[in-house]
């Protein structure tokens, strides 16, 4: 396994790429964090993707409220297969998100 870490991104109400796989290896998504700088919710989606731009399957969902940063307590461990992690809001631009994955 090899530790690799997500830089800071911000996610538009586009799909936008987060992360892109080493060719042949799984991610395995250990800890996201969120930081909404809107003064209103926002729902965040996050996919493993085959393309850069695209959302084929949705890892998870989660809603981050107003100017809030959000990291969810527990690890995630969420497997990403397709070779890339892309996310995107429904409602907005204000948000961001980085962390860490282990790849093998």
């Amino acid at each position: 396994m090899v530790m690799k870490t997500i830089p800071t991104t911000s996610i538009g109400t586009g799909v936008t790429l987060i992360y892109s796989i080493t060719t042949g290896r799984v991610a395995t998504i250990k800890q996201l964090s969120f930081t909404n700088a809107a003064g209103a919710n926002r729902t965040v989606h996050i996919y493993d993707s085959s393309s850069a731009t695209g959302s084929d399957r949705e890892i998870f969902r989660l809603i981050i409220y107003p100017n809030e940063t959000f990291i969810p307590a527990e690890v995630m461990n969420r497997k990403a297969r397709l070779g890339y992690i892309t996310a995107k809001t429904d409602e907005g631009t204000e948000v961001s998100v980085d962390g860490y994955l282990d790849e093998e």
